[in-house]
């Protein structure tokens, strides 16, 4: 009898359990929104072609997916890019990392680069198209690559270049790895982290803080484990040290100084110049406020970051200088108040939006476009 019961009752929970199951993905697959269906029932290879921000690319280590909701066919984030270019248009290419992607902007249409073409729109310049080739984590490197194997095909009339913060980790290496091939950034690798088939049980895993990881850099990408770099830092008697090397972060800073960031932008220079494309440098801009700490807001309360960033805006306007290039100051203008920034790095929809007022200004004032 008792061996009956414990059948009945072992029975029932399976039958509860299936009922579960099948209600759920019932559930989330006809009223579900895509990041619910890819938390609780995409396969892994779904989430990869589906749902990643990013893919790998040959020569350019990897780029944007076409197949996010927020990219387009030819993998820029933002609207479809009618090819080729209309003879009409004046298209403008903004260059950059995750700053010009707009990661603190929820909606492509926040990101700066759409906003720009908004504003100028505004002021009677409707042939402008502004596309956004903002990739997260792009260095000079990938700008540079990125500028002659992609950006080239869209004809651009103008392309910004707006990046300073990402070529800090590159210096951030034991000095015998500093070199003009950034070793130290990594491969790119697909995830291929397994997920389980069962819908209940990423629900109940969910609510207990285990979220599908589904566009994570750090198991996207492959290192060398002898390449050694900072690995973070801690204070000590009120210095900065690596983590992982006996060394004050200014001192390493200055043992790798930025030679190749230097390189690199004067090779965009000649590459924009054979396009016979115009080329404007702006100054990164950061707010040295804290700001909540599971958005990184302490990186730019950091000193050497500080530093970092302020030798590359000098190299960035030297170069502009000495090139004949327009360069806009945007650094020294934009407010550091915390209603305009995310966490220090990205601005907010408030603050893309000033920054496209502020670029569409300089563009009008000093570069040659027709109202």
């Amino acid at each position: 009898m008792k061996r009956k019961n414990l059948l009945l009752l072992l029975t029932s929970i399976v039958l509860s359990v299936a009922v579960l199951e099948l209600a759920l993905r019932l559930y989330i697959s006809t009223y579900g929104r895509e990041d619910q269906k890819i938390l609780y029932l995409y396969t892994r290879e779904e989430i990869n072609t589906l749902s990643s921000r990013h893919q790998g690319i040959p020569y350019l280590n990897y780029g944007l997916s076409p197949n996010h909701p927020q990219h387009n066919a030819l993998g820029y984030r933002g609207d479809e890019i009618i090819m080729p270019k209309p003879e009409d248009a004046f298209r403008i290419v903004a260059v950059g990392g995750s700053t010009t992607y707009g990661s603190g902007n929820p909606r492509w249409q926040e990101a700066y680069p759409a906003q720009l073409e908004t504003v100028l729109h505004e002021r009677g310049y409707s042939q402008a198209e502004v596309i956004n080739a903002g990739v997260i984590r792009y260095t000079s490197w990938e700008s540079l690559l990125n500028v002659q194997f992609r950006i080239a095909d869209l004809a651009p009339g103008l392309i910004i270049f707006y990046e300073a913060m990402n070529d800090i980790s590159p210096r951030l290496v034991e000095p015998a790895f500093y070199s003009g091939q950034n070793l130290a950034n990594g491969l790119w690798n697909s995830n291929d982290t397994p997920v389980s088939w069962s819908a209940l049980y990423r629900f109940v895993a969910y609510r207990f803080g285990q979220a599908v990881r589904y566009d994570e850099f750090d198991t996207l990408f492959l290192r060398d484990p002898s390449i050694k770099t900072c690995g973070g830092t801690y204070q000590k008697e009120g210095v900065y040290w690596c983590n992982q090397l006996e060394i004050e972060v200014d001192d390493l800073l200055s043992q790798n100084p930025p030679i190749y960031y230097e390189r690199n932008l004067r090779y965009m220079v000649q590459a924009t110049r054979q396009m016979n494309t115009q080329l404007m440098f702006v100054s990164w801009a950061y707010s040295p406020l804290k700001y909540p700490d599971d958005v990184g807001g302490s990186f730019f309360t950091l000193p050497h970051n500080q530093r970092a960033v302020r030798e590359h805006n000098a190299i960035v306007e030297r170069i502009a200088t000495q090139e004949d290039i327009p360069f806009y100051d945007f650094a020294s203008e934009i407010s550091t108040e915390a209603s305009y920034w995310v966490d220090g790095m990205h601005v907010n929809g408030v603050g893309a939006r000033l920054q496209a007022e502020s670029f569409a200004t300089f563009i009008i004032n000093n570069i040659f476009i027709r109202p």
